[in-house]
């Protein structure tokens, strides 16, 4: 990986031509010079056809919701101050 400039932000190209259809997982490791870790890991669905099969989405407010992703910490339970946690 390569730091970009001076930023926190970290660069790494992954070449997804180069593996098979389906579900992949990029697991990244960071180690602090003081010995603390952290590790993240990604799901990644390719497709060498170039075709893609969107999810079924159900129309309304939350069409662009990702809904629950637990390996993120995002539950899917938080119900509000929002329009899906209380009417108005």
């Amino acid at each position: 990986m390569w730091q970009i400039g001076t930023s926190p932000m970290w660069l790494r190209s992954w070449n997804s031509a180069e593996v098979a259809d389906g579900a992949h997982s990029i697991t990244v490791l960071v180690r602090c010079a003081d010995g603390r870790m952290a590790v993240d890991t990604i799901s990644v669905l390719t497709s060498q056809s170039g075709h893609y099969n969107a999810p079924a989405r159900k129309s309304g407010d939350n069409v662009n919701a990702i809904g629950a992703y637990p390996e993120k910490g995002l539950l899917g339970t938080q119900l509000g101050p929002n329009r899906n946690g209380r009417k108005w």
